[in-house]
């Protein structure tokens, strides 16, 4: 069974993070704030070949990163939002689901870091948020938003 698949149906789950993995081209990952670099990057993945890398320049005080929409979530239930974060350096990284989530944060720098956030979703759609602070370069990857 191809990664993908794995990642789609986790547990007979269907995982609402189109992309999450990073191995495709498209659906893309949406600019948050005009980081330097939003890109896929085949320089280091937690799992598969590619990891999504994110660069934040030192302009203003706002978090820079990216976003994917997720859809099909259903109000009053609960989800886990699970990723990897790689920071290489500045203060902080996370993921967050904008559904009724909290910031899922890490600042250990140097490994995959992995992180979660279980909520009950308050949408029925949200954003999946990857962030970090100015000054920083992460790497993430394999995000998953499950039912919980």
């Amino acid at each position: 069974m191809s990664l993908p698949l794995l990642l789609r149906r986790r547990g007979g789950n269907v995982n609402l993070v189109p992309n999450g993995d990073m191995e495709l081209m498209t659906p893309d990952w949406e600019s948050i704030n005009s980081p330097t670099t939003n890109e896929r990057s085949d320089t280091r993945a937690y799992n598969g070949t590619y990891s999504r890398h994110i660069v934040c320049d030192a302009a203003g005080s706002a978090e820079q990163g990216s976003r994917m929409n997720a859809t099909g979530l259903v109000i009053g239930v609960s989800y886990t939002l699970t990723g990897y974060i790689w920071l290489v350096s500045g203060t902080y990284a996370y993921i967050h689901c904008l559904a009724g989530g909290s910031p899922a944060i890490t600042s250990t720098t140097g490994s995959w870091v992995e992180v979660t956030d279980t909520f009950t979703a308050n949408a029925t759609t949200g954003y999946v948020n990857i962030l970090a602070t100015k000054n920083a370069e992460v790497y993430f990857d394999y995000l998953t938003l499950l039912r919980a």
